[in-house]
């Protein structure tokens, strides 16, 4: 990309001083950007993101005018000396394989993601048939115990119906004799032991 021909040191200052206004955007020649900065100016975090944004690709370098020409970097504006130039192409060649990395990392990032969210739904999958399954077995377990009350319901019907004829009286009466009974039962027995 060919080299603006925009004075890198004015574009800084605009850029670090007047940035949130968009001045700089005006400088280079970019008229909608600039204009965008200051509709955004009553709100806060839109302005000062795109003006660190910008501040760091003034310094950085990758700053791009409006006829698509690059800015220096800060270390390329200093000077055009052969071994400015050299450290300024290595610079370059250094941020350009840094962003290849990240987009490499990106990309694993993806494909890792895409791979872990494959074993999750296979592991779903497993949950929910193991979860039927469960259910079967509960259901099964729930009707062989709905048949066993069944089959025990009649004896309690019946003792309820001998006991519904009787008043209460005769049920504390009842229930006296038998205590009685089963006190003298476990006094004869406590005898013969002492024996």
């Amino acid at each position: 990309m060919e080299s603006s021909d925009k004075n890198y040191w004015l574009t800084m200052v605009l850029t670090l001083y007047l940035g949130y206004t968009g001045a700089h955007r005006f400088y280079l020649g970019q008229w909608k950007r600039g204009l965008l900065y200051l509709v955004l100016l009553p709100f806060i975090l839109p302005v000062i993101y795109f003006w660190l944004k910008d501040s760091y690709q003034v310094l950085a370098g990758g700053l791009i005018d409006g006829q698509q020409k690059m800015l220096p970097s800060l270390k390329g504006a200093y000077g055009t000396t052969k071994d400015g130039q050299k450290r300024e192409e290595q610079w370059q060649e250094a941020r350009a394989k840094h962003q290849d990395d990240r987009e490499q990392t990106k990309r694993k990032f993806i494909k890792d993601r895409r791979i872990a969210k494959a074993e999750v739904q296979k592991v779903w999958e497993q949950i929910k048939e193991d979860w039927a399954e469960l259910k079967k077995e509960l259901f099964k377990a729930g009707t062989a115990a709905v048949a066993v009350s069944s089959k025990l319901k009649p004896q309690k019907q019946i003792r309820r119906k001998k006991y519904k004829s009787l008043d209460a009286g005769d049920i504390t009466q009842t229930f006296i004799h038998n205590s009685k009974a089963k006190y003298q039962k476990e006094q004869r027995q406590a005898q013969k032991n002492k024996k």
